[in-house]
């Protein structure tokens, strides 16, 4: 099913995960994309690392990709115990620039540490708040 056509039922299962397990799941796709499949199958360890590492190699273009959309800061700032909602939102932001990557997984790590904290600081500079 392609993340863009996410269920409700599935974001329910993504919320129970836990973040070691949302992170295999991201990092299974990205070892699959980077070597077209497992010379061996990797190790939990090896796929959270990928994934950890992923994150924060791409924080800074995830960061300008998701808190610069005035759609999603919206959606925040006026339906904040909305999840489903949010992670839906940041589905459709991330859709072309990240195809191929279990982008409801990706979406429920971001809500996770809470949208309104992780774009904080990038909605303050907007505002011209230091």
């Amino acid at each position: 099913m392609p993340d863009q056509q996410i269920s409700s039922e599935r974001l329910q299962y993504l919320e129970t995960l836990s973040n070691d397990a949302l992170l295999e799941d991201l990092g299974s796709a990205l070892f699959e994309n980077d070597a077209g499949g497992f010379a061996r199958p990797p190790k939990a360890a090896e796929l959270i690392e990928r994934a950890t590492a992923w994150l924060k190699d791409q924080s800074e273009a995830l960061t300008i990709r998701i808190c610069g959309s005035v759609e999603l800061r919206r959606l925040v700032e006026n339906e904040p115990a909305n999840r489903e909602k949010v992670i839906i939102k940041i589905l459709d932001i991330l859709a072309t620039k990240y195809s191929g990557l279990p982008l409801a997984t990706i979406g429920e790590l971001l809500s996770r540490s809470g949208v309104s904290s992780y774009c904080a600081s990038h909605w303050a500079a907007s505002r011209g708040v230091t």
